[in-house]
């Protein structure tokens, strides 16, 4: 896949998602679907490319809106399912 697609970043034009992990602290998901569930131990993920399942302890979502998540905790795994 090309980096960029009319000079927009792919992840934006293909409608993927974007993933920025913060240490083990903290991730950011830009283009998801949806939650599917979410627990102190596993929030779930919806993702045009399948499920993005995070792991870990004391997770909690701090930020949410209709462009992205952030979920903070002690993250063990991420997984695409």
């Amino acid at each position: 896949m090309k980096s960029e697609i009319f000079g927009l970043p792919a992840d934006s034009v293909l409608g993927i998602p974007s993933i920025r992990v913060v240490g083990d602290a903290a991730i950011e998901v830009m283009n998801y679907g949806g939650l599917r569930s979410c627990s102190p131990v596993e929030i779930v993920l919806n993702t045009k490319i399948g499920e993005l399942v995070v792991s870990g302890e004391a997770l909690g979502i701090s930020e949410i809106n209709s462009d992205g998540i952030k979920i903070e905790g002690k993250i063990y795994k991420i997984i695409y399912g």
